[in-house]
């Protein structure tokens, strides 16, 4: 009869953890292929970045503090969109937050469905880059997308400084 118990304990403690293990088995995979992605692009474009950082599996970002430029690399599905910024050609670096007002009853407030960081130009003719850091039509949750955006323009606004002295 205890021997029913353990089995049964055993099998139930293996349904708990077996979903977990391949929640992190798949994180874990789509970090290392990110960042394989963001290695290869730092090769190809001959940059060295000390500090990358990297989030919800699809994007990555860093900065050349050498050559001054910013590399930013999204996944999406089987396609690399990959964006090297020199980053003395910028004049100004922004914050958009996209928000979509709700409300329930007498009750309002606002969700964030994307945040972006645009980069202007200095040369007005060139088009500015807007690299999206969330995107509520690709994952419903804020994950700290706010704090790492916050980050990276003190980051780029350091290096735009450095490029006007």
């Amino acid at each position: 009869m205890e021997s029913y118990s353990l089995i049964i304990g055993l099998v139930l403690i293996l349904l708990c953890f077996i979903p977990i293990w391949f929640f992190h088995r798949n994180q874990t995979k789509g970090l290392r292929k990110l960042s394989k992605v963001f290695k290869q692009s730092l090769a190809n474009n001959n940059l060295t970045v000390n500090q990358p950082e990297f989030w919800n599996n699809s994007y990555g970002i860093g900065v050349d503090d050498s050559q001054s430029k910013l590399i930013y690399i999204k996944l999406e599905n089987d396609i690399t969109r990959e964006y090297v910024v020199d980053l003395s050609q910028i004049d100004k670096c922004s914050i958009q937050k996209k928000t979509k007002a709700l409300s329930s009853g007498k009750d309002s407030f606002h969700t964030i469905e994307a945040l972006n960081l645009v980069l202007t130009r200095k040369n007005v003719e060139k088009q500015n880059d807007m690299l999206e850091f969330y995107n509520v039509n690709e994952d419903r949750q804020l994950k700290g997308e706010e704090q790492i955006i916050e980050k990276w323009k003190k980051t780029i606004d350091v290096h735009i400084q450095k490029g006007k002295r």
